[in-house]
């Protein structure tokens, strides 16, 4: 990020706590508005999106607690709880997480394209070389630090959390284990956390459970691992979205290694051997690898749509053919992006493109998020409206905390979710045990709390460990650069 860049962005402050004060929160969140001459910046609007994710993830883990019925199809024969209007298609967005995890994966692919792009469009030249050295032994070097240092350090509090035995003390191993709003059952099925499983051992010696996080926080390293659906082996029991970060990683390195390939080749020849690899990943059931070069590919594509539509622009009959094709391909993103994940092989509308899927994609619910990721960036990418509202303050703060939201919320949702779920449902079902209306506020109340605190949270974590991470490994690759320069500067 270039220096005028960080400064329109800059949202830490130097007054402890302040972030609590509402009215400098509001002046911090407003001062992300982009300067009109800020042009260096224009995905700007990917943070927006990438922070419209996080926040629909929250709600996708969230609806784990209360709705067993959350991932089935509407309208399919084979259960009796699908009728529920957060089913429908596009609606389901709302809390759709493997549609939005796609999205994480392109938008991040399509970040760390743009400037290579930039630079491959450059004439070329001995300064141009040495420029796209540098760029990539940046990326390459920063790349392990900007993603582990935070994830691990999500994983101090669990940590302490669970060797306190804090689930115990709490009663939240009795909330997990005990139906406790029974009469509720056959609306809403059985009332507890998602997290029922996997949790670390909370009965063992101080040393032993620091051993115990040393080995899951390593075992997020195993980036060559050779299983199609690596969440399980990859998951953290510490915290059990991390499983990803892994797989960012090593499609971050693929990545990289494409664009140096191909960063001197001529434009069609380099998106050649994209769509290329990005068929082998297909057959290869690489569905972080799919992403990341899909993401490269809109990067690659851009600059020539952006010259179409100029073009374009002058005649308004094609002009509004192009933007009423770009609306209808982003509609089609969004209702793949709500493609069920149990039953859509039954599912009206959805039965039809099930029997479509790769038979080498073994992860069958992500094939079609994964294209309407694909789908909706491109579309929202040369969509200006959608760019300008994703550009407001609001999502641009969102999205500038939004890797902090996505590493701290699960923990949080153990916490503070469980009580605040367990006090308000108990609150308002006891007025009245047999009226929906009032679980339903008691579930609002908890649901506004959660964000609540994730996102409070989410701002310190951000100030305190994720920003200062991204600082410390450009520091890092400076100063390793700037000693290798010395010690060639001192040889005969």
């Amino acid at each position: 990020m270039k220096p005028h860049e960080e400064e329109s962005l800059q949202l830490v402050t130097n007054e402890p706590g302040s972030f609590l004060n509402s009215r400098n929160l509001r002046k911090k969140i407003w001062r992300f508005h982009l300067t009109p001459s800020h042009s260096a910046h224009k995905t700007s609007w990917l943070d927006g999106l990438r922070g419209l994710a996080s926040l629909s993830i929250i709600a996708y883990h969230w609806s784990g607690y209360v709705l067993r019925d959350s991932d089935i199809a509407y309208g399919t024969p084979e259960s009796d709880m699908s009728s529920s209007l957060l089913q429908l298609p596009v609606i389901r967005l709302l809390y759709a997480g493997p549609a939005n995890v796609c999205l994480f994966f392109v938008i991040s692919g399509y970040v760390l394209s743009v400037k290579p792009v930039e630079l491959m469009r450059r004439s070329k030249g001995c300064e141009k070389d040495s420029e796209m050295l540098q760029s990539f032994s940046s990326s390459i070097s920063r790349r392990f630090v900007r993603l582990y240092l935070p994830a691990w350090a999500s994983t101090v509090i669990p940590f302490l959390y669970h060797y306190l035995n804090m689930r115990h003390h709490l009663g939240i191993d009795r909330m997990e284990s005990s139906n406790c709003w029974g009469e509720y059952e056959a609306a809403f099925a059985t009332v507890k956390p998602v997290i029922v499983s996997r949790n670390p051992p909370s009965d063992s010696s101080f040393v032993q459970q620091l051993g115990h996080l040393t080995v899951a926080n390593y075992n997020m390293t195993a980036i060559l691992s050779s299983s199609s659906r690596p969440r399980i082996e990859l998951e953290n029991p510490y915290n059990n979205v991390l499983w990803t970060i892994p797989l960012e990683y090593r499609a971050s390195l693929l990545l990289f290694m494409v664009q140096i390939a191909v960063v001197q080749f001529e434009h069609r020849y380099a998106m050649a051997v994209i769509v290329g690899l990005m068929g082998y990943s297909i057959i290869a059931d690489r569905m972080d690898m799919l992403l990341f070069l899909g993401g490269f590919a809109i990067a690659m594509v851009q600059p020539w749509f952006a010259s179409l539509e100029q073009k374009l622009a002058r005649t308004t009959d094609w002009s509004i053919i192009y933007n009423t094709a770009l609306w209808c391909g982003f509609a089609i993103g969004l209702w793949l992006g709500s493609y069920p994940g149990v039953y859509a092989q039954t599912s009206p509308g959805f039965r039809f493109i099930s029997t479509w899927i790769p038979p080498t994609w073994t992860w069958r619910t992500y094939w079609w998020t994964s294209c309407s990721a694909l789908l909706n960036v491109f579309c929202v990418s040369q969509l200006a409206v959608l760019r300008r509202l994703l550009s407001k303050p609001l999502c641009l703060y969102i999205g500038r905390i939004s890797f902090s939201i996505y590493v701290i919320h699960w923990f949080l949702m153990e916490f503070v979710g469980n009580l605040s779920l367990y006090f308000f449902t108990w609150a308002t079902s006891n007025l009245d045990r047999h009226n929906k209306v009032l679980y339903a506020v008691g579930f609002t109340f908890s649901l506004s709390l959660v964000y609540t605190a994730v996102i409070c949270c989410a701002h310190v974590f951000w100030t305190v460990v994720d920003a200062p991470s991204s600082r410390f490994s450009t520091w890092l690759v400076q100063r390793l650069r700037r000693k290798l320069h010395h010690s060639r500067a001192a040889e005969p």
